[in-house]
């Protein structure tokens, strides 16, 4: 019989639960502040082969020790370590590619309730600007998602297909939170939550029916939500493409200049640039040409 898995009731993950805080306390010392428990045993919502989640927040980060995943009794125990800074950026205020399973994360306390309480009352980011800029950012990894998946269809290579379609299906998921302002109230939950956005491309429910159907098939699915994706997020004002190879290169700034003012070229006496151009530069950053 496997030993890696066990059936385990509500009632014995918190007994484990409450078996754990000592060696946390141990572990961390007097750098412990609060303790709490995340993931679905915190709403009461585990199931039969949910691991456990807790989050320790400490006065400053412990390095190599911030996250110990190991295998007990056949249940995952997930500890993490974080300041208070790292779990409100993570959680509450700054909006990235996690966002939509972060967001909505609440904590059972167990240690420094007043603390832990604090926490799951503060507000998470939900600034349209913050979430069109995160899904513009995200947009390349929906990109690389689908083109991995065409290049497999394309080429015949039906072994990998399954598997990177509904890893695109996933991030188009992810993508279509952030424009609904939408979190997960769980990651298992994802497809199901998706199908009741208010705004979704037509054909996005062809994607959830995608069980059975040939690699081709498949591909042109999402090659047909990929371009309604990109309708829907232009209208919103999301910036999805470069206009030039040279993009990504920062304006200098008026330090950048004044630098650049003060370099001698190695090779002779001589600043490295013609005066007049460095001048024309700081006017141009100071006042505008």
């Amino acid at each position: 019989m496997h030993q890696g898995l066990k059936h385990h009731t509500h009632l014995e993950r918190e007994r484990v639960i409450d078996a754990l805080v000592p060696p946390i306390i141990r572990h961390m010392g007097n750098q412990l502040v609060a303790l709490g428990v995340a993931g679905p045993f915190a709403p009461v919502a585990d199931g039969a082969y949910s691991d456990i989640e807790m989050i320790g927040f400490v006065k400053k980060h412990p390095g190599p020790r911030s996250v110990v995943r190991y295998v007990h009794d056949g249940m995952l125990i997930d500890l993490w370590f974080l300041t208070r800074q790292d779990y409100v950026d993570l959680h509450k205020s700054k909006i990235r590619a996690n966002w939509p399973f972060t967001a909505v994360t609440a904590l059972r306390p167990l240690i420094n309730i007043a603390f832990i309480r604090e926490l799951n009352a503060m507000p998470y980011n939900n600034s349209a600007q913050d979430r069109m800029r995160a899904l513009g950012d995200f947009w390349p990894e929906i990109q690389d998602a689908t083109a991995r998946l065409l290049s497999a269809a394309a080429a015949g290579d039906q072994d990998p297909v399954p598997y990177l379609f509904w890893l695109t299906v996933e991030k188009i998921c992810v993508a279509l939170s952030l424009l609904n302002a939408q979190p997960f109230t769980a990651r298992a939950a994802m497809f199901r939550e998706t199908r009741g956005f208010a705004l979704l491309p037509p054909s996005f429910g062809q994607l959830l029916a995608g069980q059975g159907a040939a690699p081709a098939e498949l591909a042109q699915r999402v090659l047909r939500v990929f371009e309604e994706m990109e309708q829907l997020l232009s209208a919103e004002g999301v910036k999805l493409y470069a206009r030039s190879l040279d993009e990504f290169v920062a304006e200098p700034t008026f330090t950048d200049l004044l630098r650049d003012s003060l370099q001698v070229d190695r090779f002779a006496d001589r600043p490295a640039k013609p005066r007049r151009q460095i001048q024309t530069k700081l006017r141009d950053t100071l006042i505008g040409p």
